[in-house]
């Protein structure tokens, strides 16, 4: 059993350690990074990452949040798999 969650079709949910799983098993395009902390999780990938950090906690993060929605709509839209991390 995978320890990810499928949203939508091409949406995947997950923890940093699932990522490398599911880019090989889903052909992800894209890798959308949602943790305060900056780490790229598959090196040497040809997956494109994007970093929308979020942190716990901390006021005023409208306009980040915002960026994410937008990206991910954006992708949604164009039919390009991605996992939210």
């Amino acid at each position: 059993m995978s320890d990810y969650h499928t949203l939508l079709q091409g949406v995947f949910l997950c923890g940093i350690k699932q990522v490398k799983e599911i880019t090989e098993n889903h052909h992800i395009q894209w890798i959308v990074d949602l943790r305060g902390e900056i780490e790229v999780p598959l090196e040497n990938s040809k997956t494109n990452w994007v970093h929308f950090p979020l942190i716990d906690g901390k006021p005023n993060q409208t306009e980040q949040l915002k960026k994410a929605i937008d990206f991910v709509a954006t992708k949604v839209r164009e039919n390009e798999p991605f996992v939210l991390h």
